[in-house]
């Protein structure tokens, strides 16, 4: 499905309705999905955790095969037990826009985007997005906060893989999947023999800010990378996760921005 992202308002959008139970076929060719420090320990149970090459995000990592995402079979529907909260949100995502003149407001002002493509919108059963004058509906103030919350804990997860990359903690590697000939490269993981050399101040320091629970969830999260694990996790998709024959896939090639 081609992605069509447009600002939503009331004016283009006031006969808009949306449905949330379409199903998880627009996912089918994600490799990966951004994911923060708030549910992180959600997603260390069953997905595994990286973090880019080049700039201060963590995915959950979702294929290893070009165009295939383990966790959408074919009728649409989630494998795992836990939705990331980037595919829960889908058709709706946010941008920071500038403030106005006069404006002493601290937070950052968010405008709302939609795929105008999804599938939620075609239903005309579906809830409205906005009222008879314009004004937002629960069902968007509810998403209005989903997204707001998002953004505001994206960029704390941001500050933390800071701090563990200042600390010289994150190292790219190239991981063997046991039991299988597969190796996946392309993104950064937590050096654990670094993190326990790690000397007591800068320790500390990560564990008050939080860093340090990012650290052990990132290392927690590798177990996943078990043949057994991901099987049990993604049943019969497993396969196209880990495949038997030979290859080395670069995910920096396909991480989803």
């Amino acid at each position: 499905m081609t992605e069509s992202y447009a600002l939503l308002n009331s004016q283009t959008h006031a006969d808009l309705r949306y449905n949330p139970a379409k199903g998880y076929s627009f996912a089918a060719q994600l490799m990966s999905v951004p994911t923060t420090l708030g549910e992180a320990k959600h997603i260390a149970r069953e997905y595994v955790l990286v973090f880019d090459k080049k700039t201060e995000r963590m995915y959950a990592l979702l294929g290893g095969q070009k165009n295939v995402n383990a966790y959408v079979n074919d009728r649409g529907q989630w494998l795992g037990r836990y939705i990331p909260a980037q595919i829960r949100a889908y058709p709706f995502t946010a941008t920071p826009i500038p403030r106005q003149d006069g404006d002493n407001n601290g937070d950052e002002r968010l405008a709302i985007l939609i795929d105008t493509n999804a599938p939620h919108f075609s239903d005309p059963r579906g809830e409205r997005l906005f009222g008879d004058q314009g004004q937002l509906s629960p069902a968007l103030e509810k998403i209005q906060k989903i997204l707001m919350n998002m953004r505001l804990d994206a960029k704390r997860t941001s500050t933390l893989i800071k701090q563990l990359d200042e600390q010289g903690l994150l190292v790219e590697q190239k991981i063997d999947i046991k039991g299988t000939s597969t190796s996946l490269q392309g993104f950064r993981v937590v050096d654990s023999n670094k993190l326990l050399a790690l000397p007591p101040q800068p320790l500390a320091e990560l564990n008050t800010s939080g860093a340090l629970i990012l650290a052990y969830t990132q290392l927690f999260s590798l177990l996943n990378l078990e043949k057994s694990t991901l099987t049990e996790r993604a049943q019969k998709s497993a396969a196209k996760l880990l495949s038997e024959d030979d290859f080395n896939f670069d995910f920096s090639q396909f991480t989803n921005q």
